[in-house]
């Protein structure tokens, strides 16, 4: 934002990509503007250096539609969450370990007694051995 010069127009997307929060965009806007320098977007074909009542009245409309629809995404995460944790859905990352290999971790320590040669011999992290095993006795080998 230092480096633009008057006369200079920032490209983005749409307004929205410019920054987060409405009152933010509002502020950014009016500096540039001041500042003699133009923002325009791709999607709505627009442009700031437009100042007739129209343009203005478009502009004003973006943010407030750009505004709306980043406060709601929250909201529609937290309801699409909900709506999976009451289906009882699986949420975030895979385990590394399908159930049926669970046991090979435990079988392999039990032969090397080393994290890092089991995590080797079975191709996964230290952390995800050593997350198996922690099920069994705590925190094993000094990690954890």
């Amino acid at each position: 934002m230092e480096r633009v010069q008057p006369g200079d127009i920032i490209v983005s997307y749409n307004i929205s990509r410019i920054v987060r929060h409405f009152e933010e965009r509002v502020v950014i806007q009016v500096d540039l503007t001041t500042r003699g320098i133009w923002i325009g977007t791709i999607q709505d074909s627009i442009t700031t250096a437009d100042e007739n009542a129209g343009a203005r009245f478009y502009r004003r409309m973006m943010l407030a539609n750009g505004a709306f629809h980043s406060e709601t995404t929250g909201e529609q995460i937290h309801t699409g969450l909900k709506r999976a944790r009451k289906k009882r859905m699986r949420l975030g990352r895979p385990p590394a370990l399908a159930p049926e290999r669970e046991q090979e971790p435990r079988n392999i320590y039990a032969r090397t007694r080393s994290i890092r040669a089991t995590a080797r011999e079975m191709n996964v992290s230290q952390g995800t051995v050593n997350k198996t095993l922690e099920l069994d006795a705590g925190p094993v080998g000094g990690m954890g």
